[in-house]
């Protein structure tokens, strides 16, 4: 991550703990991640690991895409990854292609009118 995607990270962590009411000695309960740690998150000051993203996806019930900023990727640039996904379905089995579908209708397309 690039300082201000590490930015942008912190601030929607913020914002979903405020949302759900959520401190940081909570989520570190629910996390196992230090509350000091937790506050340096918040704070911006250093760049979560792959497994804190899960970690706090998963306390928050957020994706950790979420958490990172995909969902608010521009929707030319989600348009385009549609097509390229689009392209791939044909040599993927039923199965595949509606987990593949689900993700786009969940993250993906997050946000597009």
């Amino acid at each position: 991550m690039i300082e201000e995607e590490i930015r942008l990270f912190s601030n929607r962590l913020r914002g979903i703990m405020y949302e759900r009411q959520v401190t940081a000695q909570s989520l570190s309960r629910m996390t196992g991640i230090g509350v000091m740690d937790i506050i340096d998150l918040m704070k911006g000051e250093r760049e979560p690991t792959s497994d804190e993203l899960n970690q706090l996806g998963n306390a928050l019930n957020v994706e950790h895409f979420v958490l990172t900023g995909f969902a608010l990727v521009p929707f030319s640039e989600k348009r385009e990854l549609v097509g390229v996904i689009n392209d791939r379905l044909e040599f993927c089995s039923t199965k595949q292609t509606r987990k593949i579908l689900s993700f786009i209708d969940k993250f993906v397309l997050c946000g597009a009118k």
